[in-house]
């Protein structure tokens, strides 16, 4: 049985640094020695950092301090670069469904803009008719479609009907109609 060690007491020369290795007696240290250089590099690595019983050097901790912070910052930039995927997905879901709206709000006010354009030029259109009939009651004339249009110019031009000043325009397809009447004092 192999004595108990305490540490900071001496040396046990039965043991070795090295986990699982116990020099043979008969060897001498020489060959002990010399043994050990043999060995694949390999199993030496099976020790790790971590049970090294050299003291480690300056150059050690600070490689091994820079490398803590080299994973440290390439993990928080892998969160980071997650975190900012996540966000760009949800601002992109978000416009495209404002896009939706905005597509349907514009075709509704088109249809709207459609129907109070069709219905200002049907308002127009009447108050026209109804200046015209106002009109001819009172003269003994006939209406204007009877009559043939004066200088050459239609029913979208300039029309002077004895007393009536008719301008018939349009804007983008719309009539926009101005009646004036003249009247003469004599």
């Amino acid at each position: 049985m192999l004595p108990f060690r305490v540490s900071g007491q001496g040396t046990d020369g039965s043991r070795t640094y090295f986990q699982g290795q116990r020099p043979d007696p008969n060897l001498s240290l020489e060959k002990q020695n010399a043994d050990l250089r043999s060995r694949p590099h390999d199993e030496n690595m099976e020790v790790g950092y971590e049970h090294n019983l050299l003291p480690p050097t300056l150059e050690g901790l600070e490689k091994k301090f820079h490398d803590d912070i080299m994973k440290l910052a390439k993990e928080r930039n892998d969160a980071e670069d997650a975190e900012n995927s996540r966000h760009r997905e949800k601002i992109n879901a978000i416009n495209g469904q404002y896009q939706e709206q905005l597509t349907a709000l514009r075709a509704r006010h088109a249809n709207r803009r459609d129907e109070f354009l069709r219905k200002e030029s049907l308002v127009r259109q009447q108050q026209y008719q109804q200046a015209m009939m106002d009109y001819y009651p009172h003269s003994n004339m006939a209406p204007a479609d009877s009559l043939p249009t004066e200088r050459g110019l239609d029913i979208l031009g300039l029309l002077e009907i004895r007393g009536l000043n008719l301008e018939v325009h349009t804007r983008g397809g719309v009539p926009m109609t101005t009646v004036h009447v003249i009247t003469e004092f004599s």
